[in-house]
């Protein structure tokens, strides 16, 4: 800009001071409030300044050329301020707070009463009955109803195979057989599979039973016949009749027998058992029928009769064999005789415990 009116220049102290006499000066006098300094140039002659602009003018002698800048050099830097006041803290946490704290801070419970505040007063915590919680919201209205889900398949059964009209992926099995149909096309047909798996292999041949009772004799009775002799002489309640063959004979028998209060009844078969057989009863708290079952193994020469012997606890009076049967079947060949010999007396009658 070219300033072609006059102005005034006073210089102090090497500082030149710039006064325009006339209008249009308010760029050059008003202070530069930017950051960025701007440089001014003038031509001076005698005082007066003239070509005034931000850009060196050509001054004509005996002008000089002069410039300044908008802004003077940085001032020296101030004394620090003063801190400031520390500041409140809001803190959150599980549960109500516990501990020292500082006074006018606050605390959010997240757990427990979620949202209630407490302030801290005089360094302790206290609720402040305030939350940041709001009330419970009105409930929302029902969403509508879901659209019918398609029909589910069937599985039906028939004994033989299905007939008729089918639900599309419906499935029948025939329990006859346990083959399974598919409908297809609104049709059974057979899907080749089955529930039930291929017969097993035939199994092993099971042991040979015993003789029928046509190698055996039998026999039955009904008598009352005291058992009051003690646990030291046996009393033979049933004898069948002999057997026809020597060998190994299976008793089973049913002795049906009065026990009296207090008394205890053993039996068992004889002769010459094979091994320790014995069947007991007692000791009833009131007088009593019971039935025994009387098995076991024996050893029996051609015409010698199998029997079933019985002993009781107190020799008492009242004790009584009722009724009773017996067979008695071979169920091996032997030399009975050396065999019976062998086994004579070799598992005596007696009674496990004794009444008291």
């Amino acid at each position: 800009m070219r300033i072609s009116r006059r102005v005034v220049v006073l210089v102090s102290g090497g500082v030149i001071g710039v006064l325009v006499t006339v209008g249009a000066v308010s760029a050059l006098t008003v202070a530069n409030r930017n950051t960025t300094t701007v440089t001014y140039y003038a031509c001076l002659n005698g005082g007066t300044l003239s070509h005034v602009g931000t850009t060196p003018p050509t001054c004509a002698s005996p002008a000089t050329l002069i410039s300044w800048n908008s802004a003077g050099p940085q001032g020296v830097r101030g004394p620090a301020g003063t801190n400031g006041i520390n500041g409140l803290s809001v803190r959150t946490g599980a549960g109500a707070p516990a501990g020292a704290c500082k006074t006018g801070d606050s605390y959010v419970e997240l757990t427990g009463t979620p949202g209630e505040v407490f302030k801290c007063v005089s360094a302790a915590w206290v609720n402040s009955g305030d939350s940041i919680r709001g009330p419970k919201g009105a409930s929302g209205s029902n969403g509508t109803n879901g659209s019918d889900g398609s029909n589910g398949s069937s599985v039906l059964t028939s004994s033989g195979a299905p007939s008729g009209t089918c639900t599309t992926g419906d499935s029948d099995i025939d329990v006859t057989s346990g083959e399974v149909y598919n409908c297809v096309a609104s049709a059974w047909q057979d899907s080749g599979d089955s529930i039930q798996g291929p017969q097993g292999g035939q199994g092993p041949q099971g042991p040979q039973g015993p003789a029928g009772i046509a190698s055996g004799v039998t026999f039955g009775r009904v008598a009352t016949v005291p058992i009051d002799t003690g646990q030291d002489n046996p009393v033979t309640v049933l004898t069948a009749p002999a057997v026809p063959t020597s060998g190994i004979y299976y008793i089973t028998a049913s002795v049906t027998i009065q026990v009296d209060s207090g008394d205890i009844v053993a039996c068992a078969a004889i002769p010459n058992q094979i091994q320790a057989q014995t069947a007991q009863f007692g000791a009833p708290s009131n007088s009593i029928s019971n039935a025994l079952a009387v098995n076991g193994a024996v050893s029996l020469n051609a015409g010698q009769a199998p029997s079933i012997e019985c002993i009781d606890a107190n020799s008492d009076s009242n004790t009584n064999f009722l009724e009773g049967s017996m067979n008695a079947t071979l169920i091996g060949s032997s030399n009975a005789a050396s065999a019976g010999a062998a086994r004579a007396n070799r598992f005596p009658l007696k009674i496990v415990h004794a009444a008291k």
